[in-house]
């Protein structure tokens, strides 16, 4: 009964304790594109050109998730790198994460997850 008793008791709490409120509509804003450096180490931006996501449908779906989309790409002498960033001002849980591995392929992209430190 204890553990019982002390369950619904978690439970009221969580619900009790949840925000009302998104961050955003308290004044603490985020900025993806200002928060996030143009260059790093060797590392520089490279520009691209309009990046779009491929599918309509998808675009839809990404910009009723998040509230700002950040992808940017870095290059130095050994290659390049892609930064993707996503963010739902809304942080009370609704908001559906997807993995890279099906969301990339799925728009035509390859993903390399053996990375070589070495070179």
């Amino acid at each position: 009964m204890l553990v019982v008793g002390c369950t619904v008791v978690a439970s009221g709490v969580s619900i009790v304790a949840r925000p009302s409120h998104k961050a955003v509509e308290v004044g603490r804003s985020f900025g993806c594109e200002t928060t996030r450096p143009k260059s790093f180490g060797d590392w520089r931006e490279m520009p691209v050109k309009d990046a779009q996501v491929v599918n309509p449908e998808t675009q839809r779906l990404l910009d009723g998730l998040y509230s700002q989309m950040l992808a940017r790409t870095y290059v130095n002498l050994q290659g390049c790198i892609m930064l993707s960033l996503a963010y739902g001002d809304d942080q009370r849980g609704g908001l559906t994460a997807h993995r890279p591995e099906a969301c990339y392929p799925a728009q035509g992209l390859t993903l390399n997850t053996e990375y070589d430190s070495e070179g």
